[in-house]
């Protein structure tokens, strides 16, 4: 899969540096982009292994084709844990459905946590250790819950999530916060306290 994407960059980046050095208007031939196609092709080709290598890391837009859901039932849950593995501390409970997330989060009292999450997502995966602590913590006082949004496209599409990882904090059964991109502890505790307190 990777080396597909990285020769997908360096072919549509070759191609894009080429042209833009075919039709650029630069004649002194200081400018790397357009001065010659070739120039252009080759700097192309090096800006689309790093848009290729800065995609890969990220989390970017959330629409993206859903997995085999048969590959992937029951191997790992998201935080990278055996699905068999117990623990003493509550972990967050993964939505299974809207009938689910409307009994869980829209009809419940006090603060819920919303975790927005994908399998492919790398910083989704470095949150997750950070939530499942946060849910131990904050157990009593704070619901934690987790949405694939690859199961679960129009609960994402219904409440805009479109980067991950993204949060909602929910209080009372409606949105009052949304985070998006990854968080450490320290600084989810402090908007989790906020809206505890508010």
């Amino acid at each position: 899969m990777i080396l597909i994407r990285i020769i997908a960059g360096l072919g549509l980046g070759g191609a894009a540096g080429a042209l833009l050095g075919y039709f650029g208007s630069c004649t002194s031939g200081a400018c790397p982009l357009t001065a010659t196609p070739w120039r252009g092709a080759l700097f192309g080709a090096l800006l689309g292994l790093v848009a290729v290598f800065a995609a890969g890391s990220g989390c970017g837009a959330a629409s993206r084709a859903k997995p085999d859901k048969k590959a992937t039932a029951g191997t790992m849950v998201p935080s990278g844990r055996s699905a068999d593995a117990g623990t003493a501390a509550p972990a967050p409970r993964k939505i299974s459905d809207a009938a689910d997330f409307k009994a869980t989060v829209e009809d419940a009292r006090g603060i819920v946590f919303v975790d927005f999450y994908a399998d492919w997502c790398g910083w989704c995966h470095k949150l997750a250790p950070v939530v499942d602590k946060l849910a131990g913590d904050y157990a009593g006082k704070v619901t934690f819950v987790k949405v694939d949004t690859d199961a679960e496209q129009e609960l994402a599409q219904r409440f805009g999530v479109q980067g991950l990882p993204t949060m909602v904090i929910f209080k009372d059964g409606r949105p009052a916060q949304t985070i998006v991109g990854y968080r450490d502890e320290a600084g989810l505790k402090e908007i989790i306290d906020k809206a505890l307190a508010g």
